[in-house]
C-alpha cells in the first residue's frame, strides 16, 4: 500500500500530461502573437537572423554601430524567426501525440520536442531583454548612429519619390538608357517592364510571352504575369494579362524595341522572361539594382518605377481610356491606387495597352459588367475577355 506523501503511476503520468499541456498552453499564446507577412520579408528576416548568429566576427551584426530604426528591424527579424521554429516544434509535438505507439513512448518523445520549444522560448526572452533601446554609446558612435538614421531618412524619401512621384521615362530617356544596357542578361526583363509596368518581383516568378496576329491584321503581345503581392495579406490582382499592340504611332526606337521582343516570343515555344533572385538579394531587389546601374551609366535620373509610370501614362491616353484598364494593366487591386501613378504627358510614344484579369477578379470600386464592357470597348472580339464572375443570389430583405 503506498504512503499518503507518494504517488501512484497513474498520478505521476496525469501530473507530466498536465504539465505539457500547459507549456503547450503557454507557447501556443507567444506564437499566437505572431502576424503572417509575406514571403520576401520571410527572406528578409531569415537573412538577418543570419547576420546575428554568424560565427563570422565581420559579418556579425553589431548593435553598437546601428540606428534605432535597424535595430528596431532586428529585434523583429529576431522575434519573427524564433516564434517561426518554437511553431514547428510544436507541430512536431502534435503529431508525436496523434500517432501511433505506447502512449508513455509517445508521452516521452514529445516531451523532449517541447523541452526544445522551451528552450527557444527562453532564447526568445533574452533576445527580448536585451537593451535595444537603452543601448549605450560613446559620444563618437552617438554622432554616427544620428548621422546613419538621418541618411536613412533621406534616402527613404528618394526611394518614395523614385517610385510614386516621379515622372514618366521619356522616348529619349529609354533610347539612351538601352544603348547602355546592350546585349546585357536584363535586357528582356526591361523591354518586358517597358511594355507591360509589371514589378520587379513579378519578374522573379517569370513572365511568359506569346506573339500573336489578329484577323484584322494588326500584331500583338500578350503577357501573362502572376502578381508578387499575394502572399500574406492580399494585394493586386493574382494573375493578369497585359496585351501590347505593335505602337504603330511610336517611334522607331520604340518599334524596334518591341519587335524584339516579338521576335524572341516567336522563336520558342514557351518564351518566359524571369529575373533570378540570388543568396543575397530577391529578384526585385536584382532587378532594381541593375537597373539603377545602367541609369547611373547612361547619366539619366529615371528608376525602375519610371517604366511603370509610363506604361500607366500611355494606358490612360488610350482612346477611350478607363481607370479599371490602367488598374488591370498595373495589377491593383483597387481602381484608387492607379491615381498616383504616370498621367499622360508629352515625350512618349501612344500605345494600345490592355489589361485582362486572367484569375477573374476585377479591381475593387467597379462592377464584373463594368470591366467586361470595357473589354467589349477596348479589344472587341479580337482578344477574349476573362469570363463574367457569377454574383451569389441576395435573399429576400428582413
Amino acid at each position: 500500500m503506498p504512503l499518503l506523501n507518494q504517488k501512484t503511476t497513474r498520478e505521476i503520468q496525469e501530473s507530466d500530461t498536465r504539465t505539457l499541456n500547459d507549456l503547450v498552453r503557454f507557447l501556443r499564446a507567444e506564437v499566437a502573437q505572431a502576424k503572417p507577412i509575406a514571403a520576401n520579408s520571410q527572406k528578409e528576416y531569415s537573412r538577418r537572423w543570419d547576420r546575428l548568429t554568424t560565427e563570422n566576427k565581420d559579418e556579425r551584426w553589431d548593435m553598437s554601430k546601428a540606428g534605432q530604426s535597424e535595430r528596431y528591424t532586428m529585434r523583429a527579424a529576431g522575434v519573427w524567426v524564433m516564434r517561426d521554429k518554437i511553431r514547428e516544434l510544436l507541430t512536431e509535438a502534435d503529431k508525436i501525440q496523434r500517432g501511433k505507439g505506447h502512449y508513455n513512448d509517445r508521452e516521452a518523445e514529445r516531451g523532449k520536442v517541447l523541452a526544445k520549444a522551451y528552450k527557444w522560448m527562453v532564447r526568445l526572452d533574452q533576445f527580448r531583454a536585451k537593451p535595444w533601446k537603452e543601448y549605450v554609446f560613446d559620444e563618437a558612435t552617438k554622432q554616427n548612429v544620428k548621422l546613419l538614421e538621418k541618411e536613412t531618412k533621406e534616402l527613404k524619401a528618394l526611394k518614395q519619390e523614385a517610385s510614386h512621384k516621379k515622372r514618366a521615362a521619356t522616348d529619349e530617356q529609354l533610347s539612351k538608357f538601352f544603348a547602355a544596357v546592350g546585349s546585357s542578361q536584363f535586357r528582356q526583363a526591361f523591354l518586358v517592364t517597358e511594355f507591360t509596368g509589371c514589378r520587379g518581383e513579378e519578374l522573379g516568378r517569370g513572365v511568359r510571352i506569346e506573339a500573336a496576329t489578329l484577323k484584322d491584321g494588326s500584331r500583338v503581345l500578350s503577357f501573362f504575369i502572376e502578381t508578387a503581392k499575394t502572399d500574406g495579406n492580399k494585394k493586386g490582382i493574382p494573375v493578369r494579362k497585359v496585351v501590347s499592340v505593335f505602337p504603330a504611332k511610336g517611334s522607331p526606337e520604340v518599334q524596334a524595341r518591341w519587335n524584339e521582343l516579338a521576335d524572341a516570343a516567336k522563336s520558342k515555344k514557351n518564351f518566359v522572361v524571369t529575373a533570378a533572385e540570388t543568396g543575397k538579394q530577391t529578384a526585385g531587389q536584382r532587378f532594381t539594382q541593375n537597373f539603377r546601374n545602367y541609369a547611373k551609366k547612361a547619366e539619366l535620373k529615371i528608376s525602375a518605377y519610371s517604366l511603370r509610370h509610363r506604361v500607366s501614362s500611355q494606358a490612360k491616353s488610350c482612346s477611350g481610356a478607363t481607370a479599371e484598364n490602367t488598374a488591370l494593366v498595373l495589377g491593383h487591386q483597387s481602381v484608387e491606387t492607379q491615381r498616383h501613378y504616370g498621367r499622360a504627358q508629352g515625350g512618349i510614344s501612344p500605345a494600345t495597352i490592355i489589361g485582362v484579369s486572367v484569375s477573374g477578379e476585377v479591381p475593387r470600386g467597379r462592377s464584373p459588367q463594368r470591366v467586361a464592357a470595357r473589354d467589349a470597348m477596348f479589344i472587341g472580339a479580337a482578344v477574349a475577355s476573362p469570363p463574367p464572375i457569377k454574383q451569389k443570389p441576395r435573399g429576400p430583405r428582413l
